[in-house]
């Protein structure tokens, strides 16, 4: 997802959820899961039937979930994967890793297609990862932390030199 959206799942507590996390698969009954854990089914879900390979099954920008139908070469749509946004996302809830649910601060989630109202278009073939080089930022906690234990060391009151007579 390269904007502010959301996939919608139903996860197994109920109600809705909500991710970033785009590693979509096939379950054993051909619908197409969020792959976390087991996987959690996306809302609406879409199903591809059982033995289609998954090299014949494509997810384009806007959303439009295709597969070529077995024994054939015709395409057939699947469905339409949707993207959710949110007024104030850092709001929502966190359920389990990756996964949200929303709060009365994060505002109500507000449906439309992938590429339309700025949610994003889905991109196949990548993942969204962080943006943090984890040996740089070790290294600059490095420093930073030895450049604040001098700090406190030249700013620390001197002990009172007593006086030799």
């Amino acid at each position: 997802i390269t904007g502010v959206g959301f996939l919608k799942i139903r996860p197994d507590s109920g109600g809705d959820a909500f991710t970033r996390c785009g590693n979509l698969f096939l379950d054993r009954d051909g619908n197409i899961v969020v792959g976390m854990g087991k996987g959690f089914m996306i809302d609406p879900p879409i199903n591809i039937p059982p033995g289609t390979p998954k090299d014949n099954v494509s997810i384009s920008e806007d959303g439009t979930v295709i597969y070529i139908q077995p024994g054939t070469n015709m395409p057939v749509v699947a469905g339409q994967l949707s993207l959710f946004r949110f007024q104030d996302p850092e709001y929502l809830d966190v359920l389990s890793p990756a996964i949200f649910v929303k709060t009365a601060r994060s505002g109500e989630a507000t449906e439309s297609k992938p590429c339309d109202e700025g949610t994003g278009k889905l991109l196949s073939g990548f993942l969204e990862r962080s943006n943090v080089n984890i040996d740089r930022e070790r290294i600059r906690m490095t420093y930073l932390q030895n450049w604040r234990d001098a700090v406190v060391r030249a700013t620390a009151p001197k002990p009172a030199v007593a006086d030799a007579k």
